[in-house]
């Protein structure tokens, strides 16, 4: 089913700092939980996402500072969806929920229709409905104590900053092993499956996972 920001376990709160979390996605990296994700968040700030592997979407009210921040992952796997009104902003991971409130102009957006025609998706931080943004990938949105955004920035930006590989076969052999670290972590403790679409990709990442699944595997084609 399609993941929201207030499914049950996905939430955490500090009742000391008057801090809460409220989380989307998997983490892939040990038994990282949104409370010790909020700790973290509490003592290092967003720094402490250097550390954390998986695809994520949450908000983060620091009760310190009265700030919260919109954040999401890496590559912008979970999404996130925000609207400035006058009471505030309004945040979630699906844009019918922000209109279900009904705090919202009808319409559409005439960038995010210029860029869906020319591109096949939006690719800025606007969307295809009025005054809804997308927190983009590996961004953050920062909202003050009067309830008006003060920051738009990302706490991961895509570097393509040397050393390169220049070895044909180096290039070959670092890349089958980083896919299938990444088919590895995303194993967990559920039964794996696999969408298979006639391609080199799901029959690679299918490759992988027989190689560290002896069980059986579910595999979903049409």
């Amino acid at each position: 089913g399609v993941k929201t920001l207030d499914a049950d376990g996905r939430h955490a709160t500090d009742p000391a700092s008057e801090s809460w979390l409220v989380f989307s996605g998997h983490f892939f990296s040990g038994h990282l939980s949104p409370a010790t994700l909020l700790s973290r968040l509490t003592d290092r700030g967003l720094a402490c996402l250097a550390d954390v592997d998986g695809s994520f979407a949450f908000a983060w009210f620091d009760g310190a500072r009265r700030r919260l921040s919109l954040v999401r992952d890496r590559v912008g796997a979970e999404p996130l969806f925000y609207a400035q009104t006058g009471a505030g902003v309004l945040f979630a991971s699906r844009i019918r929920d922000l209109r279900a409130t009904g705090l919202l102009p009808t319409g559409i957006s005439a960038q995010g229709l210029a860029e869906f025609l020319t591109y096949c998706y939006v690719p800025s931080d606007v969307t295809l409905d009025k005054d809804v943004h997308q927190v983009p990938a590996g961004g953050v949105v920062v909202v003050g104590p009067d309830g008006r955004i003060i920051e738009r920035s990302r706490w991961r930006t895509l570097s393509f900053a040397g050393p390169y590989l220049t070895d044909e076969r180096a290039i070959v052999e670092q890349f089958r092993s980083m896919l299938e670290a990444t088919v590895v972590r995303r194993i967990g403790t559920h039964r794996p499956g696999v969408f298979l679409s006639g391609g080199m990709d799901s029959s690679s990442i299918l490759t992988f996972l027989r190689r560290h699944e002896s069980g059986p595997i579910h595999s979903y084609s049409y």
